[in-house]
């Protein structure tokens, strides 16, 4: 064996440690990259499922607020229809005829005989229905007072829906929403 054969040997063997330290390098390299291709993909795969939550708690936040939005505007509604009964109330009892119109005021009237020496007053528009004092309170109805001014009985129309509105309001939203 030559010097030429020994170094070609050599250089061969050189060669085959040197592919096979290669050959490891790569499959080191493969681990590796296979090993950030997995962590990659499960950080996809995270961020996926991250958003995908993300997306569908806002998509719950927007239709309870769309159906909270909806109750108030139902509410709204409600109360607006009630106020519109009390008002087509008061429009029908100003609409009515003379003769009714005295019956309601003698009727109203009948609170005097919870006042001492009362004092019947009454809006000029309306002094020609009833036997009382006409006073300007731009209302149909009466106001009752004392003659001494210590107690006063308001019972004008204005003042009479008032102070039924709450005990009405129940029964009526009952009557319209419950069936």
């Amino acid at each position: 064996m030559g010097l030429d054969e020994i170094e070609k040997q050599i250089r061969e063997e050189g060669q085959k440690h040197i592919d096979e330290i290669n050959k490891r390098n790569e499959e080191e390299i493969d681990q590796i990259r296979s090993g950030f291709a997995d962590d990659a993909e499960k950080e996809y795969k995270k961020i996926l499922e991250d958003g995908k939550k993300e997306a569908d708690l806002s998509k719950m936040m927007i239709i309870t607020d769309a159906r909270v939005k909806a109750q108030q505007r139902i509410r709204e509604e409600k109360i607006e229809l009630i106020k519109n009964i009390f008002d087509t109330a008061r429009k029908r009892i100003l609409s009515m005829d003379d003769a009714e119109k005295s019956k309601i005021l003698e009727k109203l009237s009948k609170d005097k005989e919870k006042v001492k020496d009362p004092v019947l007053w009454v809006d000029p528009a309306y002094e020609d229905l009833i036997n009382a004092k006409t006073k300007s309170i731009n209302d149909f109805g009466l106001i009752i007072e004392s003659k001494d001014g210590s107690m006063c009985i308001d019972n004008t129309l204005n003042s009479l829906i008032s102070r039924s509105q709450d005990t009405l309001r129940p029964k009526i939203a009952k009557i319209l929403f419950d069936g």
